[in-house]
């Protein structure tokens, strides 16, 4: 049965991005916590000599570490829904 799988993997990456979406309420805190996780997947990838794993980890580490800098208290960007949207736009 290779349906329950597929069927599984995608109810899990719903969750996850739930998840991350319902913690994303204090400033860093959804940043802070993907990039914790980026940094462990980019040590196992190193581990493991997955090169394409690793090099994602860290792309998306690096982004999440500059995008971090401006979402601390007190932030200059927010996450939000549909990406990352300055400070200007969300006090209008």
């Amino acid at each position: 049965m290779p349906w329950i799988s597929w069927l599984i993997t995608v109810f899990w990456i719903v969750i996850v991005t739930v998840a991350i979406n319902f913690i994303d309420g204090l400033d860093g805190l959804a940043a802070g916590i993907s990039a914790i996780a980026c940094g462990v997947i980019a040590v196992i990838a190193a581990d493991n000599r997955s090169r394409c794993s690793l090099f994602r980890a860290l792309a998306l580490l690096g982004s999440l570490t500059g995008f971090l800098f401006f979402n601390f208290n007190p932030a200059k960007i927010f996450m939000g829904d549909c990406g990352a949207c300055s400070s200007a736009s969300q006090s209008r």
